[in-house]
């Protein structure tokens, strides 16, 4: 079992028609080749975990890079794995801002720069906490 998480920067703010599209492209993509994960959409960043076998989730990897949708990809974990964290999800979403995650409790701090400096271990961190305190927030597939 492998997992990659990245981010990147979407180069137009994506409208509610697009990012349907993208999740439902994306869901049948992944059911399709056993891929579980997240994508989180947060003030044109994407944070997207994708968790399968390392061919399928290399594979797709070098699919959303070269998606010419967004920019300044990011790998900030490319690790094998015990188990999957999302194996209920072909895919989860869930889209916010920046701001609105800074009056949670734990996110304080958070920002785009934080999690571009600090990469795996901020990127970790801020994963583990918005799971635990959004898990019934996320649109899940």
């Amino acid at each position: 079992m492998h997992r990659i998480i990245y981010l990147s920067t979407a180069n137009t703010d994506l409208n509610k028609d697009e990012i349907n599209n993208l999740l439902y492209k994306s869901n049948q993509y992944n059911v399709k080749h056993k891929i579980t994960g997240i994508l989180l959409y947060i003030d044109f960043d994407f944070i997207q975990v994708l968790e399968g076998s390392k061919e399928d989730v290399h594979f797709l990897f070098e699919k959303i890079k070269r998606d010419n949708r967004h920019r300044g990809i990011i790998c900030v974990i490319d690790k094998s794995i015990k188990k999957r964290q999302f194996s209920a999800w072909s895919m989860g979403f869930y889209s916010d801002s920046y701001q609105n995650l800074k009056d949670l409790k734990g996110f304080e701090n958070i920002n785009r720069a934080l999690l571009r400096e600090n990469k795996d271990e901020a990127v970790a961190i801020f994963l583990n906490t918005f799971l635990q305190s959004h898990r019934k927030d996320i649109i899940q597939f």
